[in-house]
């Protein structure tokens, strides 16, 4: 559709065409196709004023950030962004009875057109659920191994149960088919999503974890580790998990590797009074070694059901900058394929917040197979945590220079 706009352009005779479509810069197509879900009908003229002026100005358009067409661009990109950010952490999904088996269905009003931009993450991340989510401009359907669209609901209220139930099942009736759906697995109850309160506060959701059994890990776990810290911390720290001594107390970050964590924090003058620390599982996994426990990784199913608490902490916190402890933690804010030795101590921007860096987990000083490398994953740290304070600083100069 864009070549199509920028091809009546009135172009000058001597330019070549092709060259033009193939310089122009990657960030536009990515940032354009999340101005197109916007709501406001001018997103058309907005996305074609800045490819024109791209295609006949300057190539480097968008990084003059004060320009009009490209702050008006960008801001439609950030509320459309922002909006699918809000989907995936606001989504509350129902279970109801289908044919014997179940399905979770769910029922929100996005501000814009970002129902298939958001399906695949909830595809991938609910994968062995079967699920709907119904909106006012469309409906979405995981069948176990494709998605389906539908047109949407219309509701201006959310509906009770029971209309849920009902606008599913007639919504859905036109791709439903028993024959081809997958059937749910065992493990169609792990996920946390159904211990979720509708209110999404940091206490609310401290008071709701303590009895989530979304996953096998609380059966052996002695309770649930929430995050800890000030509400409107600006740093947010995300480990792995709870160790031995907190899962006996309860707290995140209080054994040996909150020890050294502590010493970090304050070798990049840091206050751990000051920022947010949580886990990205909240249970301690862990297998017998004679009297002792010893901590077993997570399994990525575990990470999986618990990963909304973490998404719901992040939500409500908001913080301008978040720290990733650990590769447990730098795989669920980052993805499954980064890796935190070679990609450590990067700013770089997530949903979750504008700075986000990873480096390693403190328990790797501990593990370190001599006192060489444990000094140098502790200056890692160190140097990461005073990136990540930096980084803090600059957002609220910046903040306060907006005011």
């Amino acid at each position: 559709m864009l070549r199509g706009l920028a091809q009546e352009a009135s172009p000058a005779p001597e330019r070549d065409r092709a060259t033009d479509r193939l310089m122009v810069p990657r960030r536009f197509v990515e940032e354009a196709r999340w101005v197109a879900a916007h709501s406001d009908p001018v997103r058309w003229d907005a996305m074609y004023r800045v490819l024109f002026r791209i295609l006949h100005e300057n190539r480097r358009l968008l990084e003059a950030a004060a320009d009009p067409d490209v702050s008006r661009f960008a801001a439609m990109s950030k509320q459309t962004h922002r909006d699918e950010h809000k989907m995936r952490a606001f989504v509350h999904f129902r279970r109801f009875a289908d044919n014997g088996a179940e399905r979770y269905v769910a029922w929100y009003r996005p501000d814009h057109h970002i129902v298939q931009l958001a399906a695949p993450f909830f595809a991938e991340r609910f994968a062995s659920m079967r699920w709907s989510i119904l909106t006012p401009d469309a409906c979405v359907h995981w069948t176990g191994t494709s998605l389906e669209f539908t047109p949407g609901v219309d509701r201006r209220a959310p509906p009770t149960d029971d209309e849920l139930e009902e606008l599913w099942r007639t919504c859905y009736a036109s791709v439903s088919n028993p024959a081809r759906v997958k059937a749910l697995g065992d493990d169609v109850n792990e996920t946390a999503l159904a211990f979720m309160p509708e209110d999404r506060s940091l206490p609310s959701l401290r008071r709701a974890a303590a009895s989530c059994q979304g996953c096998a890990l609380f059966a052996r776990a002695t309770q649930t580790v929430f995050g800890e810290g000030p509400g409107d911390a600006r740093i947010v720290l995300v480990g792995e998990q709870p160790g031995d001594e907190e899962d006996i107390k309860g707290r995140p970050f209080v054994g040996p590797a909150g020890d050294v964590l502590d010493r970090a924090l304050a070798g990049a003058g840091v206050e751990r009074a000051a920022v947010y620390v949580t886990n990205a599982v909240k249970h301690f996994s862990w297998e017998p070694r004679g009297k002792r426990r010893l901590h077993q990784t997570p399994r990525l199913s575990e990470m999986r059901a618990c990963r909304p608490w973490l998404e719901a902490e992040l939500e409500a916190l908001r913080p301008s900058v978040l720290v990733a402890l650990g590769s447990t933690a730098a795989r669920a804010i980052f993805g499954p394929q980064f890796r935190v030795l070679s990609e450590r101590g990067q700013v770089r921007r997530t949903s979750w917040a504008e700075h986000t860096v990873a480096t390693l987990h403190p328990s790797a000083v501990l593990r370190a197979d001599s006192p060489k490398t444990a000094d140098q994953y502790f200056a890692w740290i160190v140097d990461d945590l005073r990136l990540a304070l930096e980084a803090s600083a600059g957002h609220a100069s910046q903040a306060q220079a907006r005011l």
